[in-house]
């Protein structure tokens, strides 16, 4: 026990209260070994001696590991990947192909399993040859068969209808045993709405629980699959949720020039390298008078390009300011501005830039009309 010192005892305590003294142990020296060597070395002016490597020897560290086994440079290089359709479609791909309702997105495909069937060109994209399967979700099988002789379909095509998404890997897993190499999918809204979720199409655990089996199953067994699908009301990009493009290996959008009078086939997402694609179209029906032509002979969406050409002319502008001007000048409302400014970036005519919620519109440089493959 501690015992205080006498000039701090009271003097008043008698001796029988006074503490016992008890003798005094030395504190242990509780710095670390390794600390009080370093301490040692420094006051030194030296350094400690380094510990020793586990494994001096890099070959010989690496076998020993168990996470990061193989650095970047040792591994194996991957293959390049085959094309289907030279330029546009690679081997082992999800693709979706959208277009806006009534284009003719479902005869583009069967145009483009005919050429994959037989091994022929498709608009003069050579292509390789391989067994296709076509899933379809929207004519039914006399309308699709009447509409694939129309074409002259010919060679190994199977047409399926209204397959259960519950049965659709089993179907296209048999399928690429035998020599499979293509998947058309018509269309994806189908599939999303087989889900019973409600707003499917919008819905990105639909797209999740959609799309990416079919990614999976694209990337394990080197099939190509196409989803055809739609625009959404504005006919300026894809309907539903983001999550479409995101799983998607190739987004592809095809659309109509009406000012060149072609169908276009252009990229909005690619994994691999991708040759935009244009051919002639005369005779499309949506050339011949979806709206009535004017007197004299230009159609009214004609007019409205051009107006807004001749506005942009004066420099570049925003929408809000000549939104007003536009809807005055032809009675018609806000979407068909989007349309036709649509047109004018489609034909490579206008030019949009953002800026922050914000688009501004110009003239494109040097416009020219797409080169026809």
């Amino acid at each position: 026990m501690l015992q205080l010192a006498p000039s701090l005892q009271p003097f008043f305590l008698p001796s029988v209260f006074q503490i016992p003294s008890e003798p005094h142990t030395p504190r242990p020296n509780i710095t670390p070994p390794a600390y009080r060597d370093a301490l040692t070395a420094k006051s030194l002016n030296t350094l400690p001696t380094p510990r020793p490597a586990l494994y001096p020897n890099r070959e010989l560290r690496c076998r020993h590991r168990k996470f990061f086994t193989t650095r970047w440079e040792d591994l194996p290089v991957p293959e390049v990947p085959r094309y289907l359709v030279e330029g546009l479609l690679p081997a082992g791909a999800l693709v979706v192909l959208y277009g806006e309702s009534g284009l003719g997105k479902s005869t583009e495909a069967l145009r483009l399993a005919n050429a994959v069937a037989n091994g022929e060109s498709l608009h003069e994209r050579p292509t390789r040859q391989a067994d296709v399967l076509y899933l379809d979700y929207e004519m039914g099988e006399s309308q699709l068969r009447m509409f694939g002789t129309r074409l002259g379909l010919r060679g190994y095509i199977r047409a399926m209808h209204d397959i259960p998404l519950s049965d659709l890997k089993a179907i296209i897993l048999q399928a690429v045993a035998d020599e499979c190499g293509l998947v058309i999918i018509d269309s994806y809204a189908s599939l999303a709405n087989q889900t019973g979720s409600e707003n499917a199409v919008n819905s990105n655990g639909v797209a999740e629980a959609v799309l990416k089996p079919l990614a999976d199953l694209a990337h394990q067994t080197g099939v190509t699959i196409v989803v055809l699908h739609h625009t959404n009301k504005t006919n300026m990009q894809y309907d539903g949720s983001q999550r479409i493009k995101g799983l998607s290996d190739f987004m592809l959008r095809l659309h109509l020039d009406r000012r060149h009078e072609q169908l276009r086939l252009t990229a909005d997402k690619t994994r691999f390298d991708f040759e935009p694609l244009a051919w002639d179209a005369a005779g499309h029906p949506n050339l011949k008078g979806r709206t009535e032509a004017s007197e004299d002979g230009e159609e009214p969406g004609d007019k409205q390009l051009d107006w807004l050409l001749e506005r942009l002319s004066a420099g570049p502008l925003f929408s809000e300011d000549f939104r007003a001007d536009f809807t005055a000048e032809f009675g018609v409302h806000e979407k068909t501005l989007e349309r036709t400014l649509s047109r004018g970036i489609d034909a490579a005519l206008i030019h949009k830039e953002k800026q922050g919620r914000k688009s501004r519109f110009s003239l494109a440089a040097d416009p020219q009309p797409p080169a026809v493959e």
